[in-house]
């Protein structure tokens, strides 16, 4: 499947769930509210690990439009499950109703971790990303980069402004 397609079911996902949520407020049902948010939460999370995959191989992290490509050190590319893991933390953890600051987000995660190479390459993706979106941030970007392509995430999760 290519960026495009991604891009195309992705959307349809997210409007498919927000259509639902009007007819699930009538029936006063808080249980399938939050059910529907944990779909909602599976879905993106599940999209943004594969986003992830695109944004890194073996050998590096790709550049961005604002951020210039970053390679990885022998260690970070033997474990870039852990590393893609620390990445989806750094974007989840930057949700505007995130239970969390990113940093307390990146405290406790951490200590799932082991000490030693898995917490360090978990940290680093954590990092690199966190750097990827400040720097989108700084030059205004209101949407996060998808290789070539740009993807303004859900509102509820992700979104920008007020």
């Amino acid at each position: 499947m290519n960026i495009d397609q991604a891009l195309v079911h992705y959307d349809a996902a997210m409007r498919a769930i927000e259509s639902m949520r009007p007819l699930l407020r009538q029936h006063h049902d808080p249980l399938l509210l939050s059910l529907l948010a944990n779909v909602q939460d599976n879905l993106e999370n599940g999209f943004w690990l594969a986003h992830l995959r695109v944004l890194s191989n073996i050998r590096e992290i790709p550049a961005t439009p604002y951020c210039r490509r970053i390679p990885l050190t022998r260690m970070q590319a033997g474990n870039l499950d852990l590393l893609r893991a620390g990445m989806l933390e750094a974007q989840n953890s930057l949700a505007p109703d995130d239970r969390s600051a990113p940093w307390n987000a990146l405290f406790n995660a951490r200590q799932r971790r082991s000490v030693g190479a898995e917490r360090q390459c978990f940290e680093a993706g954590y990092l690199i990303r966190f750097f990827q979106l400040l720097q989108e941030a700084r030059h205004g970007v209101p949407q996060w980069s998808f290789g070539a392509r740009w993807i303004t995430p859900s509102r509820r999760r992700h979104g920008f402004g007020p």
